[in-house]
């Protein structure tokens, strides 16, 4: 189960510590700690502060074939190891989940910050830090994408796609 969480200085994070590992039982309700002292967090940030993606907003944001797009799309693709997607959700933005900024701390610290949500499937499998190339890992299914992206089609991310990633499995 992966947690999304904020912290005072509203910074967006992606638990990656076990919850298994965290729980602890309430005062006086038991005598099990967590197993863990330090938590495992990566960094997320709006889709559209993204360094790519804000480059490619600031040419213009140019169409199919151009040098930002095509570079901001290799953010999206498969075997990319670093970056995954969190689609908007409610008051939620467009987040993108970056894998090399992971920080470890306290669980006391930690605690005070604010839980945003849970992940379900297929997110929760997909931000699995360890589904890099060469390891086995969970793909979208199609229509649940599709939905989020027809959500609000003037988003950062349907924009930034325009179809690219579904352009063959649409009806």
């Amino acid at each position: 189960m992966h947690v999304l969480a904020r912290d005072p200085q509203d910074g967006w994070w992606l638990v990656l510590t076990p919850a298994c590992d965290l729980y602890e039982d309430l005062p006086g309700g038991g005598n099990r700690a967590a197993k863990a002292e330090y938590v495992r967090l990566a960094k997320a940030v709006p889709l559209s502060e993204a360094p790519l993606i804000a480059r490619w907003i600031e040419a213009g944001s140019p169409g199919k074939g151009s040098r930002e797009r095509n570079a901001a799309l290799e953010m999206f693709r498969d075997n990319n190891a670093r970056y995954r997607i969190l689609p908007k959700y409610l008051d939620i933005p467009d987040l993108l989940v970056d894998f090399e900024i992971v920080q470890a701390v306290p669980l006391a610290e930690v605690r005070s910050w604010t839980r945003v949500a849970t992940l379900d499937s297929p997110f929760a499998e997909a931000m699995s830090p360890d589904s890099g190339p060469g390891d086995q890992h969970v793909g979208w299914p199609s229509r649940l994408m599709r939905w989020f992206l027809r959500r609000d089609p003037s988003s950062t991310l349907s924009r930034i796609l325009e179809g690219k990633v579904f352009e063959s499995c649409d009806p």
